[in-house]
């Protein structure tokens, strides 16, 4: 597997995650997402890390809200 095939991989993963609200009262999701924030700087793409980032913070003021 490539690494553009793992990251994709990673991201249809927590998409998915994401829609269950079964993760958001555990807090499982928000665990991995705030860890994801951490290590998103890191990751080498074409994509503007602003734009990552934004993304990720979106998802986690959802599980907040719940």
């Amino acid at each position: 597997m490539t690494e553009s095939n793992s990251i994709g991989k990673i991201k249809s993963e927590l998409q998915e995650g994401i829609k269950f609200v079964k993760c958001y009262k555990c807090g499982c999701m928000e665990n991995t997402l705030q860890n994801c924030s951490h290590l998103i700087a890191t990751i080498d793409t074409d994509e503007p890390l602003e734009l990552r980032n934004k993304r990720v913070y979106n998802h986690l003021e959802n599980v907040q809200l719940l």
